[in-house]
């Protein structure tokens, strides 16, 4: 696994581990681990030949999107469903259960 890939997935466990330990404060930075989240998602789902590493980083960046749904009840409804209108084929596998 190239070292850049495994910080990826590794930053990606401990994400979802602070989002679960601090859900009650989660909605505050809400948008700030939306941006870093989706961000990575379109990164990583625009690679043409997905070998096994970013197979699990996708799962992984999927994880924690729905770490954020338990601890940002708003997310289904809003973000969603924005997210869903601005690029429903980009976002389709992130957002749908």
């Amino acid at each position: 696994m190239p070292p850049a890939r495994e910080l990826q997935i590794s930053t990606a466990a401990c994400l979802k581990v602070v989002i679960r330990e601090c859900a009650p404060r989660t909605g505050e930075w809400k948008e700030r681990v939306l941006y870093g989240l989706l961000k990575a998602w379109v990164e990583v789902s625009g690679i043409f030949n997905k070998d096994q590493d970013t197979l699990t980083l996708l799962a992984s960046l999927k994880e924690v999107w729905d770490e954020l749904l338990v601890a940002c009840p708003t997310i289904p409804q809003v973000e969603a469903a924005q997210l869903q209108t601005l690029d429903k084929r980009m976002f389709q596998a992130l957002v749908t259960a």
